[in-house]
């Protein structure tokens, strides 16, 4: 009896934290990933066709808290593409365009969100190494809830949880969906593929759609989904033939929450083609993830140990969250895996001309 009652009150509290967040404006509050350099359209729409090749196809995995929802999924896929339109007649700038596609899940009571977005950027050189890039992307999410496989406090008979109980939830809406409008700029200093730098910010869910889980609320005009800010910089400098260092800062917010991703990676190079700017290398680090949410003090949440191998046009990502915050009293210390993939192939024999783009 005690441990059906405990188990019903894990999964009571996780649904009232879903239900709190419609209260608090964080409803629906947007994903996050460790790997930014691999989710580009997602960091930023004005990273829209900056790289080196014909076209880029990304995909990203990420699955999370496992050691505390009981094998329940916390999962998150998405995956991109995008590819140069066409370009100026002097080769000094070209027009870009991409698809993005995310779905995300968590929890027993199967929260989800599916989004898809079409995403159009501008990129220019106002100087032989100096670039800017401006973007927008729209699109549509359709959020969900599955209260079939909800257990409620109303559900529990004195000695154990009783599905037969009417748990008298008529007032929430399971799923809904809500217009996304974004835009985002960047600008990179590029002196070649192993030495550049780069700083922009995106600027997400500007249309604030209102609407949320609550019935009520919905037909009072519903609450605005909150907007989300990332800011993100870095580079890479070359330190030796073989060795480089490539540290990067993310930062991205949204209504009361906030998180920072802060670091290095090392990049060993084993072969690099400085006429193509094509390289095979491997890199590896840490990456340090502050957050703060509603009026809590600024933490650290997570450890990140990051792997990367860049082989010609193909980059494979692997990460790993090591939870440091108050949360490791339930997680031991177990937190996310991530797992990416960016394919750039250069396959057009009358592809543009020589594209110069940092390779994030």
């Amino acid at each position: 009896m005690e441990k059906s009652f405990l188990n019903l009150i894990k999964k009571i509290f996780c649904l009232a934290v879903i239900i709190s967040f419609n209260f608090l404006n964080t409803t629906a509050q947007d994903i996050h990933f460790s790997q930014n350099h691999a989710t580009p359209l997602y960091v930023n729409p004005g990273l829209t066709g900056l790289y080196d090749g014909d076209i880029r196809i990304t995909a990203a995995y990420r699955t999370q808290w496992n050691a505390i929802s009981n094998g329940t999924p916390y999962r998150t896929i998405t995956a991109s593409f995008d590819g140069k339109i066409v370009g100026d007649p002097n080769q000094t700038g070209w027009l870009s365009g991409g698809l993005m596609l995310y779905s995300d899940k968590a929890g027993f009571v199967g929260f989800s969100t599916n989004t898809i977005d079409l995403s159009l950027a501008y990129n220019t050189s106002f100087s032989s190494q100096n670039f800017i890039s401006v973007g927008a992307m729209v699109g549509v999410s359709q959020k969900s809830l599955d209260l079939s496989e909800g257990q409620f406090g109303t559900q529990f008979d004195g000695i154990d949880y009783d599905a037969s109980i009417n748990a008298g939830e008529s007032i929430m809406d399971e799923n809904y969906m809500h217009a996304n409008l974004s835009s985002g700029f960047m600008f990179y200093r590029l002196r070649d593929a192993r030495q550049y730098f780069f700083a922009g910010a995106g600027f997400f869910n500007i249309l604030q759609s209102e609407r949320t889980f609550i019935s009520e609320f919905n037909s009072n005009g519903g609450l605005s989904v909150p907007m989300r800010v990332s800011v993100h910089l870095g580079g890479s400098y070359q330190l030796t033939n073989t060795l480089d260092i490539v540290p990067s800062i993310y930062y991205m917010s949204q209504a009361k929450s906030m998180k920072t991703d802060l670091g290095t990676m090392v990049r060993y190079v084993f072969r690099h083609n400085s006429r193509s700017n094509i390289f095979r290398g491997f890199s590896f680090g840490p990456m340090l993830r502050l957050t703060q949410h509603f009026e809590n003090t600024v933490g650290i949440d997570a450890l990140v140990a990051m792997l990367k191998l860049d082989y010609d046009d193909l980059a494979i990502g692997l990460s790993y969250d090591l939870n440091i915050s108050d949360l490791n009293n339930a997680t031991n210390g177990r937190g996310g895996t991530e797992l990416t993939v960016v394919y750039t192939p250069k396959i057009r024999p009358d592809r543009l001309g020589p594209v110069s783009c940092p390779r994030f």
